[in-house]
Order: C-alpha cells, then structure tokens, then sequence
C-alpha cells in the first residue's frame, strides 16, 4: 500500500500499489491526487557496513502539491518516516436549541449518500413518463386525441376508439401535424444522461489501471462528475420547457385548424368590433377541443425540475468538504 496525504482534504490516506505514477481519487474526498512512481531501494556494499533498520521500511514520498506535474524526489534508500498519529474524528453537530415557545422538534441531515440517488431515480421516472400522453384533447372531458413525446418528434398521434361522428377532425389534424424538433435534441440528451447517472451510481472511484486507453481522461474529470450532471439535467430541463412552452405537435395542429377555419374573417376584420368578434369566436372554436396537458407531461418537468435541484446539492457538499452535512430541523 502507498501512503500520502491529499493535497485536498490534508489527509492521510491509503493507495494500493497499482496507482503509482497515476492520479488516483482521493479515498476520503474522491479528488484527484497525483502518485508517485514506486521505486525499489538499494544499499550499495562499498559505501560502508549493511545497516539493518529496526522494521521493514516502508517508503512513503513527502506530500505532493495539487499540481500533477511537479515531479517529487524519491526518498533515500531505508528512509522510515514518523508515524503519524490518527486524526481527531469530529464531533457531532448538536441542534440548536429550540426557540423560546417550542417545545418540540423534528429533522434531518442532507446526506450525501441519499441524496446522490435522487437524479438517477427522477430521470428514470421522467423517461418512463415520455411513453405516456403528454397532451391531449378532451372535450367533455372525453378523451378524443392524444400524444406523446414519441410520437411528437415523429408527427403522429392517438385517436381514441369512438364513433366516427365525433373524430370528423382527425385527418384535418394529421394534415396539418408537423414534428416538435425541440425534441430531437432532448431525447438523446436525456438517454445519454440517465446512462451517466447510472455509471455514476454504479462506478463510484474508476481505477486508472483498467480504463481502455481511449477512456483514458475519464478518471481525471470524475471528480467533477456532479458539475457534469447538474449542467446535463439543466439542458433538459431547458429543452422539455422550451417545448411545451411552444406546445406538442397536436396542439398546433389544432390552433392551425382553427386559425384556418377563421382566416377569411380575420382578413376582413378592419375594425375593433370586428376584431373582438373574431377573437370570441375563435376561442370558443378552440375551446371546443378542449386541449389540455396531462399529468405525465407535469410529472416529467416536476422531476426534471428535482433531478437539477439534487444535482446542485451535490456539488454543494462537494464544495463543503469534510464538514459534517447540514441539518434541516422544524419545531412546534
């Protein structure tokens, strides 16, 4: 085993030997440390007698600096550094007292393990929801058409099995559906970072000795791994919000339709009568469709929204150190 202290978190930690010469994490702060390469030491006969140490020595290099390019001299042949004595562990955070006139008090602590599976856990459910409806048009509360995220990227959607008097707007609708493109992106970025969640929950410290050479970059950014994560669910957020905001593919579709419908009137409305008419009766065309989105679609941002939030918790500890995570306490 290699010992050093972190550049980091200044503590003394314990390296297997097949780190030498590499930047290995650091065991208590998961930061990048370079390691010094391992060398064998030797005692030359003609420099005078064999001097037979009290134990075995075991080399252990001075701290490094934090930068991986400052070479550090071996030490001399049956060098045994001091031992050190253990680090102090640190006391437990005590609650502050209740304020005066509560009696009662309940909390908890922001721990790191648990939330570092709340993005893995919203973005598996988000992309579950992409299989559902996202908007639809209901009116009388019936369901008539439907779609989801899928088929608005590829410009289809769901009629509902129901009497044929009443879907006499299907093919005007399917003539006018054109795909949601803010969609192409989303879709492979959410794919892409749900895998990066999973690997993250999965490989929590990657070994430099068994990456493939093109991979090889990977152990130095992994400290950074919850910057990445947070700035992904940001992108889909900002995707999902920019899409929904603009409205699916059905939804255009129909406001085209009755744009349509209404189009010879809007061009002879030339006065503000006019106007008010026309825009009373378009909307009462429109609310007629009665388009509306699920609770699926409002899911998905709700969990998108919660990965992000989860995401800059992280990097909020990270940034903490060693210090004991925070506490969350309520009284009554």
């Amino acid at each position: 085993m290699i010992r050093q202290i972190c550049p980091h978190c200044f503590q003394t930690v314990e390296l297997p030997d097949a780190a030498a010469g590499t930047d290995a994490p650091c065991p208590k702060c998961a930061k990048a440390i370079p390691v010094p390469g391992a060398y064998t030491p030797t005692v030359d006969p003609a420099a005078g007698p064999a001097v037979v140490p009290a134990q075995e020595p075991t080399p252990v290099p001075p701290p490094v600096s934090p930068s991986s390019e400052w070479n550090v001299p071996a030490p001399p042949p049956g060098f045994v550094p001091p031992k050190e004595p253990a680090a102090a562990a640190s006391p437990p955070v005590e609650p502050p007292p209740a304020p005066e006139g509560y009696t009662h008090s309940a909390g908890f602590s922001l721990s790191p393990t648990v939330l570092a599976w709340v993005p893995v856990a919203c973005l598996t459910l988000a992309f579950l929801a992409t299989f559902f409806s996202w908007v639809g048009s209901f009116p009388g509360d019936v369901r008539v058409y439907t779609q989801n995220p899928w088929q608005a990227l590829f410009a289809s959607f769901t009629a509902q099995t129901l009497p044929d008097e009443l879907l006499l707007d299907e093919k005007p609708i399917a003539q006018k559906l054109y795909s949601s493109w803010w969609l192409l992106p989303y879709f492979p970025a959410l794919v892409f970072t749900l895998l990066f969640a999973w690997v993250e929950r999965i490989v929590r410290h990657p070994d430099p000795a068994t990456i493939p050479g093109p991979l090889a970059w990977v152990p130095k950014v992994w400290p950074r791994r919850h910057q990445l994560l947070g700035g992904l669910t940001l992108l889909l957020l900002l995707l999902a919000g920019i899409q929904t905001t603009r409205g699916l593919g059905l939804e255009v579709a129909i406001r085209d339709l009755v744009a349509e419908k209404f189009a010879r009137a809007a061009e002879e409305a030339d006065t503000t009568i006019k106007k008010t008419k026309l825009a009373v009766n378009s909307g009462k065309e429109l609310a007629q469709f009665n388009v509306q989105p699920t609770t699926a679609r409002d899911a998905a941002l709700a969990l998108h929204a919660a990965a992000l939030l989860a995401a800059a918790g992280l990097v909020w500890l990270d940034l903490r150190g060693a210090k004991q995570p925070p506490r969350v306490v309520g009284y009554w």
